[in-house]
C-alpha cells in the first residue's frame, strides 16, 4: 500500500479546521474519508455524531460519538468512508513546538475516550469553529492551540511518542530532503549517510512508501518551491532555479519534463 506525504499540510503557521457534513460547495459536503496519507503537522478529530473507523500506524480503531483522536506527526493514518460526523483540525507543527519543548517532545494519548472529560474540549472546539478565526491570524490561532493543549494536559497525562519501525526510515529522509532540498549537492548517498543507512536500503524502503524513486520527490518539492517563488516575482527562471536546489535552468526544466511525464 502507498502512503501519500502530504506535503501541503506541512506549510508553516498552517491550519485547516472543518466540521464534516457542512456545505463545500453547491454539490459536495466535507467528509472524513481520507486514504493513506501523513504529514509533518499534526492532526485531531473531534467524533460529534456516529461512529467513524480510523487507522494510524497499521492500527485500526472504532471512534465513538464524544471521543477524539490525535495524530501525531509523521504518523501515516487514514479514515474509512463512514457516516459519522466530526470537527477535522490539522495543525502546523509550528503550532506545536512551544508544548513540544515545554514537555519534553511527549505528546498527547492516541485515542482521548473519556466522554465526560471530552465535554470541555469539544465545548471549545464548537466554540473556535463558530468564531471563524482568519487563517492568516496566526496570532490568534496560536493562543487558540495554546488553551486546546492546556485543556487536555489537565485531563490526560501526555506520553513519550511512538514512531513505527516500518515508516521511522522514511520519515528521518523526508526530515533530511526538508532540511536540504534547495542544496544542489543533496543526493540519495547525502541523505543516506546522514540517517545510518545504506543508500540501497533507503531507496528501497523510500521507494515502497512514498511510491516515487528518491530523485523524483526532490524534484517534485524543488519544482513547487520554484512555482511558488515565480509566482511572487522573487527573481529570474535562472536565479530561482538555482534557489531551489537545481544546478541549472536546463536541469530544471528536465525534472519538469519528466514530472509531466
Amino acid at each position: 500500500m502507498i502512503i501519500e506525504y502530504e506535503s501541503i499540510a506541512d506549510a508553516n503557521f498552517y491550519c485547516y479546521f472543518v466540521k464534516s457534513g457542512t456545505v463545500f460547495s453547491e454539490t459536495q459536503l466535507y467528509t472524513i474519508k481520507a486514504t493513506p496519507h501523513f504529514h509533518r503537522n499534526i492532526e485531531f478529530l473531534f467524533i460529534t455524531r456516529g461512529v467513524q473507523t480510523v487507522t494510524v500506524d497499521g492500527e485500526t480503531h472504532e471512534l465513538k460519538e464524544g471521543e477524539i483522536l490525535f495524530v501525531d506527526s509523521y504518523q501515516p493514518h487514514s479514515y474509512d468512508d463512514c457516516d459519522a460526523e466530526a470537527y477535522i483540525l490539522v495543525l502546523s507543527s509550528t503550532y506545536f513546538e512551544p508544548f513540544h519543548w515545554f514537555f519534553d517532545k511527549k505528546v498527547f494519548p492516541q485515542i482521548m475516550s473519556d466522554v465526560e472529560k471530552n465535554k470541555d474540549l469539544f465545548a471549545f472546539i464548537e466554540k473556535w469553529y463558530e468564531e471563524h478565526l482568519d487563517n492568516n491570524d496566526r496570532y490568534g490561532i496560536f493562543m487558540k492551540c495554546n488553551e486546546l493543549f492546556r485543556l487536555i494536559t489537565q485531563k490526560y497525562e501526555i506520553k513519550e511518542p511512538v514512531i513505527s519501525k516500518q515508516n521511522e526510515l522514511v520519515i528521518a529522509a523526508l526530515k533530511y530532503i526538508k532540511d536540504h532540498y534547495t542544496d544542489e549537492n543533496l543526493s540519495l548517498k547525502s541523505c543516506s549517510d546522514a540517517i545510518g543507512y545504506s543508500k540501497e536500503y533507503v531507496s528501497k524502503q523510500f521507494n515502497s512508501v512514498m511510491g516515487t524513486s528518491f530523485k523524483g520527490y526532490v524534484n517534485s518539492l524543488r519544482i513547487q518551491k520554484f512555482q511558488e517563488l515565480e509566482q511572487a516575482k522573487k527573481g529570474t527562471k535562472q536565479e530561482l532555479a538555482v534557489m531551489c536546489g537545481f544546478k541549472s535552468l536546463a536541469t530544471f526544466y528536465r525534472a519538469l519534463k519528466n514530472i509531466d511525464e
